[in-house]
Parts: structure tokens; sequence; C-alpha cells
């Protein structure tokens, strides 16, 4: 059994715009409107409006990060550092 397609309204393409406007995160925007990441990925681009690719988002976040922490050293941060968990082999 397979799980129900709920169309698209106005309302959510509007919202959807708005999370890309604001620079939000693909994964809070798919919360936000209960919706599958795959989903919503696809929603944007069809409106013309595509997320980035996650990888430009976690950069962004980990010079966020950096500029608030005080032990940050620059750009010598590897993501394998600053995300815990993300480990990359």
């Amino acid at each position: 059994m397979g799980l129900a397609k709920r169309p698209w309204t106005e309302e959510d393409n509007a919202r959807l715009k708005e999370f890309v406007a604001q620079g939000a995160s693909i994964i809070r925007a798919a919360a936000a409107l209960h919706r599958n990441i795959l989903s919503v990925r696809i929603q944007a681009r069809k409106l013309g409006d595509p997320f980035p690719p996650m990888r430009v988002f976690r950069k962004k976040l980990v010079a966020k990060n950096c500029l608030a922490s005080v032990t940050c050293t620059g750009t010598a941060i590897k993501f394998s550092e600053a995300l815990p968990g993300k480990r990359r082999q």
C-alpha cells in the first residue's frame, strides 16, 4: 500500500517560495509543509525556485557557526569535525 498523494495548493506553493527566498533548508521546508523532502525539491524546481544542493547549505551553516564560535580556526574546519555523526571516510 502506497502513500496517498496530496495535491499542491496555491498556499503550499506560496509557502514553499517563501522558504526558498528566506534561504531555509529543504529539510525545514519539508517539515513545515508536512511533505517528503524529495517532493518538496521537485515542486520547488517546477516552480522555478530550486533549493541549493545540501553541500552548499552545509557550507553556509558551518561558516555561520564559525562566525559565532570563538574557537573557530577559519577555513581549516572539515565537515567531519563540524557535523558530528556525519563522518566522511
